[in-house]
C-alpha cells in the first residue's frame, strides 16, 4: 500500500511539471485574474442557473480557465487558479478563510487530477510532445469536470449547507462542461471573426510556453 501511494504521489507531482513557461509568476497572476474575471461574468447569469448560490451552477465559466491554465502554464497556471479561487472565496463570496482555502485547493487540484488521468490513459499525442489535439483537450475537459465535483464534494461533505448530494455533484459537472464549451465557442468566434488575431495569439503562446502547441 505504501509503495502504491508513493507511485501515486510521484505521478501527481509530475503532473505539475507539465510546462515550464517563462515568468511563472506572471502566468500565475494572469490566470488568477482570468479566473476572477470569468467568475464575475458568470455571476451575471448565475441567478438563472444557480443550483446552490455561489457554489453550484449549471453554467460555470471559470472551468474553462482551469483547463487552459494546466495546458498552457502547467504548475504556474494551477497556482494561478488557486490564487483566483482564493480571492473569489475571501473577497467576493466572503467565505471563512478555512472554507475559501479548501475550495481554492479543490479548484486547483481538479485540473492536476485530470491531467494525471490523461497521462494514465497514455493515448494522447500531447503527452508524447506531439502537440495538444482538440480531442485530447476535450478529454481533459471532461476529466477535469468529473474530478472537480468529486474533490469539492469531499470538502463540502462536512458542511451542513453544502451536502454532497448527487444533484449537486451532477449539476457541478454539467456546469463545468457548459463553461468549457462556451469558452471554446468564444475561441471559435474569434477564429472566425479575426483569424489573424487568433494566429498571433497562438504564436505568442508557443513562444512563451515553448514545449507544446495546440494543433487541430
Amino acid at each position: 500500500m505504501g509503495e502504491r501511494l508513493q507511485r501515486l504521489g510521484s505521478s501527481l507531482v509530475s503532473s505539475f511539471c507539465l510546462q515550464s513557461p517563462e515568468r511563472p509568476l506572471g502566468w500565475a497572476l494572469g490566470f488568477a485574474l482570468l479566473f476572477v474575471v470569468l467568475w464575475q461574468v458568470n455571476s451575471l447569469v448565475s441567478p438563472v442557473f444557480d443550483v446552490v448560490p455561489d457554489r453550484v451552477s449549471l453554467v460555470f465559466l471559470p472551468a474553462f480557465a482551469r483547463v487552459v491554465a494546466v495546458v498552457v502554464a502547467g504548475g504556474a497556471g494551477v497556482f494561478g487558479i488557486l490564487l483566483g479561487s482564493l480571492f473569489v472565496g475571501l473577497v467576493l463570496v466572503e467565505d471563512p478563510f478555512h472554507l475559501a482555502l479548501m475550495n481554492a485547493l479543490s479548484s486547483a487540484l481538479a485540473p492536476v487530477l485530470g491531467y494525471w488521468a490523461l497521462r494514465r490513459m497514455g493515448t494522447s499525442d500531447f503527452l508524447q510532445g506531439g502537440g495538444l489535439t482538440w480531442s485530447s483537450f476535450l478529454i481533459l475537459s471532461v476529466l477535469c469536470s468529473l474530478f472537480n465535483p468529486m474533490v469539492h464534494g469531499a470538502v463540502w461533505s462536512g458542511q451542513d449547507a453544502m451536502s454532497q448530494s448527487l444533484v449537486n455533484l451532477v449539476s457541478m459537472t454539467i456546469g463545468d462542461l457548459v463553461g468549457v464549451a462556451l469558452g471554446l465557442l468564444c475561441i471559435r468566434l474569434l477564429m472566425t471573426t479575426c483569424p489573424g488575431c487568433m494566429q498571433r495569439l497562438l504564436m505568442w503562446l508557443s513562444r512563451r510556453v515553448g514545449h507544446h502547441s495546440v494543433t487541430p
